[in-house]
């Protein structure tokens, strides 16, 4: 059975490479075959080693879309969507604002956009006495968009286009758009003797039974295609994420469900923003090294806010605080302590309602044991709106507890931005009550200076501990650890 299936298998596909011409790429000879190509390369090869077939093999540069690529394929060009947009308003605009009519909004975009136009001849610059204008007369067809297409929709090996083709992917190669990478492939070709043999009789070959061949009897004149039993099977992905990782897109799916918006900061911050309008006094001993991180490369100082934010704050601190507020202070740089900083920017002259949110990393000069970091998450968030009040925040307080499974109680708490302020602690199974839900609502002075005319909740989010109390966790530093054992044996599945 053995020496009839393997001379069933070598005559099928020499006679599959004989009604191909005689000649095919290995591609080509498992889709005319339909068998798998693991078969068809072993048998191939014992061909090959017969004198039944030659062999070829060529290198091929294909060509891919880089994930910029795919971006600018939804876009299109931005050079010719600035001159498109130029010629639908009459064939002249000012740069500034045909850039912003075609929606071209990031600052190296803009400089590229501009530059490929009068590099590509799209259309030109113009110098007045006011202003620069792009003067587009007419746009022909944008080639380098079709190429792209092509490149999108099917295998575009770089041998088979023409030379001005070619240079066009090379331009997209350094615009980043596409990449050329190596491919082999092999060529057959059948010998007078491999001819010979695929004219030899032979039971079909079959690969796989199925009923009916069970049920016509056919199956007794079938060969069957042989089965490595030994062949070994395709090695599973292990990749996944990190538990921690998971539990910080659990959090921002819990947010999100309530209507938050996320948001993005800076991870280097002025003390202006970490501190100053933060109702914190430049001499608060937060803000000395052994709590704050300071940059001190570069030696430059950070920018300012608008001069009637700055005057404002200001004005708060000196009449409050009872000291001189110095802007040089304000405008040091250090590594942001808080996660607060970046969702009190976000409120300047944001009108009501709004809930934000942020997820980011903070730094602090803390001893490392179980329970500190030097650098850890944090999630801080605020909700504004009429009607606002304490009681609110501690519904969100209490519905993420019981959306985490965890057990919550509240005490009263300080802060020197909120007021009301409470501390929220969570029940961990082995430390008993942790404290990681601070919030409270802003003062009213802090409101004032931002002209923000409503009540505003802050909170945040010890990250770290309500994952440790969800997990039994009770070192902090294991979260990041690569001793994945520990992990199991707390339960953790990673």
């Amino acid at each position: 059975m053995s020496s009839d299936s393997l001379l069933a298998e070598r005559v099928f596909i020499l006679r599959k490479l004989r009604d191909l011409g005689g000649a095919a790429y290995f591609e080509d000879i498992c889709a005319a075959s339909k068998l798998p190509d693991s078969l068809v390369h072993r048998v191939l090869l014992e061909c090959a080693q017969q004198g039944l077939v030659t062999v070829e093999e060529e290198v091929f540069q294909l060509i891919e879309l880089t994930d910029k690529g795919r971006v600018t394929l939804e876009r299109g060009l931005p050079e010719y969507l600035l001159a498109k947009t130029v010629l639908h308003s009459g064939g002249q605009l000012p740069l500034q604002d045909a850039l912003k009519a075609a929606g071209i909004e990031d600052r190296k975009e803009r400089e590229a956009a501009v530059g490929w136009l009068v590099r590509r001849q799209l259309g030109r610059l113009q110098r007045t006495n006011k202003e620069v204008l792009i003067i587009v007369t007419h746009l022909p067809q944008d080639e380098l968009y079709n190429l792209l297409n092509k490149v999108s929709t099917k295998a575009v090996l770089f041998k088979e286009l023409t030379d001005e083709e070619k240079s066009a992917i090379d331009m997209l190669r350094r615009r980043g758009l596409v990449k050329i990478s190596s491919k082999i492939k092999r060529f057959y070709r059948i010998t007078e003797q491999g001819l010979k043999d695929a004219q030899k009789e032979v039971p079909p070959v079959v690969t796989r039974l199925t009923p009916e061949l069970i049920r016509s009897g056919a199956w007794r004149r079938c060969v069957f295609a042989r089965y490595d039993v030994s062949a070994l099977p395709p090695l599973p992905s292990y990749g996944f994420l990190h538990p921690y990782l998971e539990f910080l897109d659990q959090i921002r799916e819990f947010l999100m469900s309530r209507g938050f918006e996320e948001i993005e900061g800076r991870l280097v911050e002025t003390e202006f923003w970490n501190f100053d309008v933060l109702f914190q006094p430049q001499d608060h001993p937060a803000r000395e090294l052994h709590d704050t991180l300071k940059v001190l490369k570069p030696r430059d100082k950070g920018p300012l806010p608008s001069e009637h934010l700055l005057k404002s704050v200001m004005k708060m601190h000196e009449r409050y605080w009872k000291y001189r507020y110095d802007i040089d202070v304000a405008r040091r740089l250090i590594l942001r302590s808080q996660t607060t900083a970046t969702t009190i920017n976000a409120i300047v002259g944001r009108r009501p309602p709004f809930k934000l949110f942020t997820i980011g990393r903070v730094y602090r000069h803390d001893k490392i044991d179980s329970r500190h970091l030097v650098e850890f998450y944090q999630c801080d968030g605020v909700m504004g709106y009429y009607g606002a009040s304490f009681k609110d925040l501690l519904r969100f307080f209490r519905d993420l507890a019981n959306y985490l499974g965890l057990e919550v109680r509240f005490f009263p708490g300080y802060f020197p931005f909120t007021e009301p302020s409470v501390e929220g602690y969570v029940k961990h199974p082995t430390l008993g009550w942790v404290e990681c839900l601070p919030g409270g609502l802003f003062r009213r002075e802090i409101l004032k200076a931002l002209d923000v005319d409503c009540p505003v909740i802050a909170w945040a989010l010890g990250l770290e501990r309500l994952f440790m109390a969800m997990y039994n966790i009770d070192d902090i530093r294991l979260l990041f650890t690569d001793k994945l054992g520990k992990g199991v044996d707390r339960g953790i599945s990673w």
